[in-house]
């Protein structure tokens, strides 16, 4: 808190303030005390390999140019999916690719998420941007 006259910091429990002498408010008081210290934020939890939660676990960012690349020469596959860990989106775009008539929905597909890699729109699994 800090005195309304000389703007120093009064220490917590003082009536006076240090630097001046100047009484405390006491509705300042009340309100301060009112308040909840902050506290530290908890540390950031990644699942990894079967969701089991991991502490401080940093998993490097994906390539943008990997993802183009991967969209660009193997997207009807949806290897880019895989890529950048949406699974159940490539094993789609993959069955979709083996027969004749899903290589018209998953080749379209692929060029649109090829577009999307290179303006930055399509992020990974964990909605991290491409780097």
């Amino acid at each position: 808190m800090q005195c309304e006259y000389c703007s120093n910091a009064i220490p917590a429990g003082s009536t006076k303030c240090p630097s001046c002498g100047a009484p405390v408010n006491a509705a300042a008081l009340a309100a301060e005390a009112a308040v909840p210290a902050a506290q530290p934020a908890a540390p950031q939890v990644i699942f990894v390999n079967n969701n089991t939660p991991q502490n401080n676990v940093q998993i490097p960012p994906k390539s943008k140019t990997t993802a183009a690349l991967l969209a660009f020469f193997l997207g009807a596959l949806g290897i880019h999916n895989f890529y950048l860990g949406y699974t159940v989106r490539g094993v789609i775009q993959l069955i979709l690719s083996l027969t004749f008539f899903g290589l018209f929905i998953s080749g379209p597909w692929a060029l649109i998420e090829f577009i999307l890699i290179l303006v930055g729109s399509l992020k990974d699994v964990h909605g991290r941007n491409l780097v």
